[in-house]
């Protein structure tokens, strides 16, 4: 029993993975979770998934294999993913909350603030905003996206070309917290 135990491990670890299998694995090393409690509800329930240059790229491919789409559309997409990531960091997170009111995201005092650092350097918020009608590619391509949740994108400009360390502050009169990206040992 244990030898085929043994073999079908060995076989599960060399057989060839599917892009989706592949692409979720990335997608969940790109993502960090969230949770806000106040006092015995659920304030905030968020999850981010930070784009990386190299996240975008997987994105790239794995939106290709989803499609397949004309290749001048491809080329386009993957263009504009390069200039983005050139020029911005993006969050594109899905929150849920069991509190009333609708979720709203920004600067103010009626709304949950949000901010990112990069080693340190607070990037100036360009825009956050809700995905109003997510797409069946927005659901393949963020798998936290769920039928409770909705979708956001906060982008800020990119000040530290190549940081370490990334944190997503997310703050409101019901606590405070945070998404960290590091790849310092």
């Amino acid at each position: 029993m244990r030898r085929l135990l043994l073999a079908l491990t060995l076989l599960t670890a060399c057989a060839p993975k599917s892009p989706k299998a592949l692409y979720e694995r990335d997608a969940d090393d790109a993502t960090r979770e969230l949770t806000i409690y106040s006092e015995f509800t659920t304030a905030l329930l968020l999850r981010g998934t930070l784009l990386t240059p190299e996240f975008r790229d997987t994105m790239s491919d794995y939106r290709e294999a989803l499609l397949e789409p004309l290749p001048d559309n491809q080329a386009r997409f993957e263009s504009r993913m390069t200039d983005d990531a050139q020029a911005y960091h993006e969050v594109v997170f899905s929150a849920d909350s069991a509190m009333p009111g609708k979720l709203r995201f920004g600067p103010g005092d009626d709304r949950w603030n949000v901010r990112l650092t990069a080693d340190g350097t607070v990037e100036p918020l360009v825009t956050v905003y809700p995905v109003r009608r997510p797409t069946p590619l927005h659901y393949g391509m963020y798998p936290h996206l769920n039928q409770w949740s909705e979708l956001y994108i906060a982008r800020f400009h990119r000040t530290v070309e190549t940081p370490e360390e990334v944190v997503f502050h997310v703050g409101s009169g019901h606590g405070h917290g945070e998404l960290v990206w590091s790849d310092a040992p």
